[in-house]
């Protein structure tokens, strides 16, 4: 269970919207290999940085998709950019 909710934010650069999400994860590592210490804080900070990087990387690719090719806003960004602004024309 995740125990910070995820903090959004948005502006927009070039006439684009640029968002920002924050969240905290929690997991537990499962391996087989045992000659690999978990416990190494040098270990744990590059697995934490190849997942940051796995998750940016996908998630910019499937909100890019959907946006581009399918022309949907299925995650419903412009909640997230609509906060920031008093209405429409601002944006």
């Amino acid at each position: 269970m995740q125990e910070n909710k995820t903090k959004n934010s948005a502006r927009f650069i070039n006439g684009f919207p640029f968002i920002k999400s924050h969240s905290n994860i929690s997991a537990n590592i499962l391996s087989l290999d045992t000659d690999i210490d978990y416990t190494n804080r040098d270990n744990i900070r590059l697995i934490e940085e190849y997942t940051k990087a796995f998750l940016e990387n996908n998630i910019s690719s499937y909100l890019y998709t959907t946006a581009k090719n399918f022309r949907s806003d299925i995650v419903r960004i412009w909640q997230i950019c609509s906060s920031s602004f008093l209405d429409y024309s601002e944006i």
